[in-house]
C-alpha cells in the first residue's frame, strides 16, 4: 500500500508518483537507482542542483530541463536574420534593442528574474508571434516558455507558474479590463513577487511556488497595459505601424534554427549590467503609454474626429475649475461654429481633452506626440488670421437641443 508522502511547506510539487511513472522519469535523465517514493519535486531553474538531476541525499528531483542550447556553453557567431526580426520589434531603436538583449543575457547568465519586463506593440505582423515561436522558446525549451491571452492571468488556477521562465502574455489592451477585475495586480506580481500561491484544478488546497516567470506582453492596441508614474517594472518599445518582411530563405533560417546558438553564445559572453536588466528606462514610448493609461483617451480623440461637441459638453462639470472654466470657453467659440469644417488649435483641443481625460502631459510637444500615438495628428495651420500653430481639422455637430440649451445657458450667464 502506498504511504502519503508528507506535505513540503517549500514547494507544492511534493506529490505522489506511481513507480511506473518516477522510473521512467528518472531513466530518461540517466538515473537508474529507484528512489523511495516520497522524494521531492521541484523545479529549480537557479540551483546547483543540476538540470533533471536526483540528490538522493536531499531527496530532490529537478523539474528544469534545459532545451540543448541551455545545456552546454554555446559559441557566439553571427545571427543577421534573428537581428532583423529583433531589430523589426523594437523599431530601429539601438537602446531598446541593447536593453532588451541585456535582459535576456542576464536571465540566460544569471538564472536569475530581474523583476523587470517588455512591452512590444504594434500592427501584427512586426514580429511579436516569431520572437516566441523561433526565438524564445528554441532557447528556453518548449515546457518552459509559453504564451497565453493576457486575460488568462486573472484565472485563479495558476499551477502553470511553477515551471515556467519565459511568458508572453498576449493580445494585451487595457480598454478591455477593468483595475476591479484583478488582471493589471495579477501581472505586475507575477513581475515582482519571488513567491506566489499556486492552485491547481481539482485540488482543494494552495501553497506556495518559487516564481521563475519574466514577462513579454505583445499587444496590437494603442494602450496595451496601466503603467503609473514612477514605475519600475516596464520596458517599453516604440509602437511599430510597420511589418517586417521576411524573404524564403531568411525564414528558412528562423525554422531551421540555423542561427540559435550563435546568439545563444552571444548571450552566454555578453557582459551583462545587472542595474540596466532591472531599472527600465524611462523613454519616450514608456511615456506616451503611461499618458494614455486611462482609455477615455480614445474616446477623446474619436469623438473630436466625429465633430461629437455633445461628448465634451457632457464631460463639463458645474465646478468653476480653470480648467472647467478654458473649456466652457473653448466650447462657446466652438457652438457658434457648427456644420463647416474648422481647425482647432492645440490649446484648444487640450481644453476640451481635460474635460476627460487625466494626467495629460503639460508640455506642448509631449501632448502633441500622445496625440500622434493615437492618430490624431497635428499641423502648423493659421487659425483665425493669427501666426500658424499647431491644430487639427474637423466639423462640429451638435443637436438642435442641446444647442439651444447651451445659448440659453450661455445668455443667462452674461446678464
Amino acid at each position: 500500500m502506498f504511504r502519503r508522502p508528507p506535505r513540503s511547506t517549500l514547494f507544492p510539487y511534493t506529490t505522489l508518483f506511481r513507480s511506473v511513472a518516477l522510473n521512467d522519469f528518472l531513466k530518461e535523465h540517466g538515473q537508474d537507482k529507484q528512489p523511495p517514493l516520497n522524494y521531492e519535486l521541484r523545479f529549480e531553474f537557479d540551483t546547483a542542483l543540476g538540470a533533471g538531476k536526483v540528490d538522493h541525499e536531499k531527496r530532490l528531483i529537478n523539474l528544469f530541463t534545459p532545451s540543448r542550447y541551455l545545456q552546454s556553453t554555446q559559441i557566439a557567431g553571427a545571427f543577421p536574420v534573428i537581428y532583423k526580426a529583433l531589430i523589426s520589434l523594437v523599431g530601429d531603436d539601438v537602446i531598446c534593442y541593447e536593453r532588451f538583449i541585456n535582459w535576456l543575457a542576464f536571465i540566460v547568465q544569471r538564472r536569475k528574474r530581474p523583476h523587470t519586463a517588455w512591452v512590444f506593440h504594434g500592427t501584427q505582423g512586426t514580429g511579436k508571434g516569431l520572437l516566441f515561436k523561433h526565438i524564445l522558446r528554441p532557447i528556453f525549451g518548449g515546457a518552459h516558455c509559453i504564451a497565453m491571452p493576457y486575460a488568462d492571468v486573472k484565472d485563479r488556477f495558476n499551477d502553470w507558474v511553477q515551471s515556467t521562465i519565459i511568458a508572453v502574455l498576449d493580445e494585451a489592451d487595457l480598454s478591455r479590463y477593468d483595475q476591479a477585475d484583478g488582471t493589471h495586480s495579477r501581472v505586475k506580481n507575477l513581475i515582482t513577487e519571488d513567491d506566489l500561491t499556486i492552485r491547481k484544478m481539482f485540488k482543494s488546497r494552495s501553497g506556495l511556488s518559487s516564481n521563475h516567470v519574466n514577462l513579454i506582453i505583445a499587444a496590437n492596441e494603442m494602450h496595451p497595459v496601466q503603467i503609473p508614474e514612477n514605475d519600475r517594472r516596464f520596458n517599453v518599445c516604440p509602437r511599430q505601424e510597420t511589418k517586417l518582411v521576411l524573404t524564403d530563405a531568411e525564414y528558412e533560417i528562423l525554422e531551421e534554427q540555423s542561427e540559435l546558438a550563435g546568439f545563444v553564445g552571444m548571450l552566454q559572453e555578453l557582459q551583462v549590467s545587472e542595474i540596466l536588466a532591472k531599472n527600465p528606462e524611462l523613454n519616450e514610448a514608456k511615456l506616451a503609454v503611461q499618458g494614455i493609461s486611462t482609455p477615455t483617451i480614445d474616446d477623446a480623440v474619436s469623438a473630436f474626429k466625429r465633430g461629437d461637441l455633445s461628448y465634451f459638453i457632457s464631460n463639463l462639470s458645474s465646478s468653476q475649475t480653470l480648467a472647467s472654466i478654458d473649456a466652457r470657453a473653448v466650447i462657446d467659440r466652438l457652438v457658434d461654429k457648427l456644420d463647416v469644417p474648422i481647425r482647432v488649435g492645440r490649446d484648444d483641443i487640450r481644453g476640451l481633452f481635460s474635460l476627460c481625460v487625466s494626467r495629460l502631459p503639460e508640455a506642448p510637444a509631449q501632448f502633441t506626440k500622445m496625440l500622434n500615438h493615437h492618430a490624431l495628428s497635428l499641423h502648423k495651420c493659421r487659425i483665425g488670421g493669427k501666426l500658424p500653430q499647431m491644430g487639427a481639422e474637423t466639423t462640429w455637430r451638435l443637436d438642435k437641443d442641446t444647442a439651444a440649451e447651451w445659448v440659453t445657458q450661455r445668455a443667462g450667464k452674461r446678464k
